[in-house]
């Protein structure tokens, strides 16, 4: 039996003010100037605003980033014995040097 009546998720026909992207009129200007990357600070006063808007609210205050980058340490070590213990036993025959593919 065929079905009458409006589909569900069927959109109505265009809204006026939007191109078929479905952006706004007045935003395609805006995206006309979005090439390359973003502006980046360059000065130290960009720096140090860029600093304070970071730190400002407390998720990343000093404290923090100093535990962040004592952990970032931490596992940069752990990694670099892991390496070491693996090329130890990869070279004393007790893994296979395609070990990884096991699993």
């Amino acid at each position: 039996m065929a079905q009458t009546g409006r589909v569900f998720g069927a959109r109505p026909g265009p809204v006026a003010g939007l191109c078929a992207s479905g952006l706004p009129d007045s935003l395609w200007g805006a995206v006309d100037s979005m090439e390359g990357p973003p502006p980046t600070p360059r000065t130290t006063d960009g720096l140090a605003r860029l600093t304070e808007a970071k730190i400002k609210h407390g998720k990343f205050t000093k404290k923090k980033r100093a535990e962040a980058k004592r952990w970032a340490e931490q596992g940069r070590q752990m990694r670099g014995e892991l390496k070491e213990l693996e090329s130890w036993f990869v070279d004393r025959g007790h893994l296979s040097k395609n070990w990884r593919d096991w699993f």
